[in-house]
Order: structure tokens, then sequence, then C-alpha cells
């Protein structure tokens, strides 16, 4: 997937299909061990090594999984990591969240059990610091 280099070697199936490369073959793919699941509609090439904030932002990019990581700066309506998740992503502190947490200002909603949503207004057009992607 082309936008993977951009985002630490992660892409979302969403991503992937955009690019051509359909639901099997990202199957084949994983059993061929070429890619890895992180969470439900995220990858990772296996080239790549993983970090400790791999999870977290795996978890960011299944939040709006059409949406680049370098778009996602840019765009009116970002979702942006937040709170225990924000401060372990700054390495503040050492504990480890035991939920991602993300602000937004729409309503959200996910199945994953290790992600909650705040909503808030004042994301919107306020000033955001890069910890993934370009």
């Amino acid at each position: 997937c082309s936008i993977a280099y951009v985002q630490n070697g992660m892409f979302t199936a969403t991503q992937a299909a955009n690019d051509g490369i359909d639901a099997n073959t990202l199957g084949r793919l994983s059993a061929e061990n070429l890619i890895y699941r992180l969470r439900r509609g995220v990858y990772i090439h296996a080239a790549v090594a993983e970090t400790p904030h791999t999870d977290l932002a795996a978890a960011w990019l299944a939040a709006r999984p059409a949406i680049s990581a370098p778009d996602r700066f840019v765009e009116c309506d970002p979702v942006a990591a937040s709170h225990e998740s924000a401060a372990y992503a700054w390495g503040l502190g050492d504990v480890i969240p035991a939920k991602h947490t993300f602000t937004c200002s729409v309503r959200k909603q996910t199945s994953a059990s290790d992600v909650s949503w705040v909503i808030s207004s004042a994301l919107v057009g306020s000033s955001r610091s890069r910890i993934f992607g370009s």
C-alpha cells in the first residue's frame, strides 16, 4: 500500500482497497507473514519495527480509515489522541493507559473495547502536535 511509507509502515484496509489491494490479497499477505494485522482493518508491513506507540497509532488510523495521516493534520474535523493517551504519547508520566482516548468534534462509535471517545468543539481550529505520520 503506497500510503504506508508516511504512516510508519501502517495502512488501513480501506487505504489498501483504494490502491487496488482487495481483502483476499490482504489475507494472503497476512498468512505469508508479509503484513501483520494490528487491529480490525489496520495492518503493518512485516519489515517495520513496532514501537511503544504502534497500538495507539493503529487505533488512531482505525478511527478514520480512509484518511491518510498527512491529510488528518489539515482537515477541519480532526481526531486527536487526548487525555492519558496523549500524555503517554508524549512520555509524560509512567502510566500506560488501559484505553486509547481520542477527542473529536462529532459523536463517534467503535466496537473496539480499548478505545474511548470525548466530544469537544475546542479541537476544531486549535493547534495540534504531530507524534505520528509525516
